[in-house]
């Protein structure tokens, strides 16, 4: 179980990255808004929709790390149980 956890939070935080980029990028559309002339509104559109969407991946990611942070603590709990167990 807690392998199956710690290869669930390698996968996780590739994605975490390419969250953090978009958020980058999306505050690079804002700043380009702002010397897009006729286009200002489209861009600041587009950044204020790609800022909401990085903003539900943080989220999800953060309730991702908690749940596996969860799993791990449960984890390590049977396994202190189990070897308790085996002991007597």
């Amino acid at each position: 179980m807690l392998k199956d956890v710690d290869v669930l939070s390698e996968r996780t935080d590739p994605v975490l990255e390419v969250v953090s980029q978009s958020g980058s990028i999306a505050t690079n559309i804002a700043i380009e808004a702002a010397n897009a002339g006729q286009y200002e509104i489209e861009f600041r559109t587009v950044a204020q929709t790609m800022r909401r969407y990085v903003d539900m991946l943080y989220e999800i990611g953060d309730k991702a790390n908690s749940a596996m942070r969860s799993a791990t603590r449960s984890g390590q709990t049977l396994q202190s149980l189990a070897s308790g167990r085996t002991k007597h």
